[in-house]
């Protein structure tokens, strides 16, 4: 059976406030038949005290978004209580790569107790204590054995092609829908998007971004855009890419380390507000 990429999103809540952590797997089953794993939950939930609890994990299949379930779970961490929580915005900010394409992301690990982390003049950046360390390195480890991997694109250097300048942008053939031509074809195949890049942002508000098409090997696509009053605008700037994922860059533990301790500037955390899309690096007073 084929291999698909999963997006799982866990939800986790405390007394002030709620996030989320996205992570990616492959599967060759659906979230119906093949939840998220007993030992990968477990595993999670020792890097947070009780006050934190793991509500649910939505799952997905990133090609075909209509696959999806949710796994309610509604279980405590299970880290020993022995000081205060720190805040649900503080994060311990790691990298993680795979040795597969070079990959790396960020992961910003909330929900941890203050004799997790701390700051001084010699490491003004922050570090982690031994325990936190061997259970991060625990938890990546439960992740890469049961195929996690960093959900990353393809450059056109990969797939061996030069993007296309983007020359015109067609709004006055079907209301609502946008024809983009190309200066050359591009090749997609299913599961691909393309992605606009670059366009002027006073001529053509909104157009840079990825659009769903249907596969072909084409110089003009049809995109869900609207141009300025439905007209058709010679574009200046601009190019098209392929935007297609890598699906077999697994999680390596040997890569990932602790790289700062910082804080997510939230809106209003009550509200579960995303607030500014960063963790911002604590500052140690001394």
């Amino acid at each position: 059976m084929a291999t698909a990429v999963y997006k799982e999103v866990w939800t986790f809540s405390g007394s002030n406030g709620r996030w989320t952590e996205v992570w990616y797997v492959a599967r060759t089953a659906g979230p119906q038949t093949n939840p998220v794993p007993m030992s990968v939950i477990s595993a999670r939930l020792v890097l947070s005290p009780p006050a934190y609890q793991l509500e649910k994990i939505r799952i997905s299949d990133v090609v075909n978004p209509r696959i999806t379930g949710q796994q309610d779970v509604n279980m405590p961490g299970s880290r020993p209580v022995t000081t205060l929580n720190l805040p649900s915005d503080s994060a311990a900010v790691y990298g993680v790569g795979s040795t597969v394409n070079g990959a790396r992301r960020q992961w910003r690990l909330r929900g941890l107790s203050s004799a997790d982390l701390s700051l001084s003049p010699t490491f003004p950046k922050g570090f982690e204590s031994p325990s936190l360390q061997r259970n991060v390195k625990a938890f990546i480890f439960v992740l890469a054995s049961n195929g996690y991997v960093i959900y990353n694109r393809e450059t056109p250097k990969e797939l061996a092609y030069k993007p296309p300048r983007a020359t015109k942008a067609d709004g006055s053939i079907i209301p609502g829908l946008t024809t983009i031509t190309l200066s050359a074809p591009l090749t997609l195949i299913a599961g691909d998007r393309i992605r606009i890049r670059k366009a002027n942002k006073k001529d053509l508000p909104g157009l840079n971004g990825a659009y769903d098409v249907t596969p072909a090997t084409s110089a003009t696509w049809v995109i869900s855009y609207s141009t300025p009053e439905n007209q058709s605008v010679n574009m200046t700037t601009g190019d098209a890419v392929i935007e297609r994922f890598h699906s077999d860059s697994v999680i390596d533990p040997a890569l990932t380390r602790f790289l700062f301790w910082g804080s997510r500037q939230t809106k209003n955390a009550a509200t579960g507000s995303r607030g500014r899309p960063y963790a911002r690096r604590a500052r140690s007073q001394a």
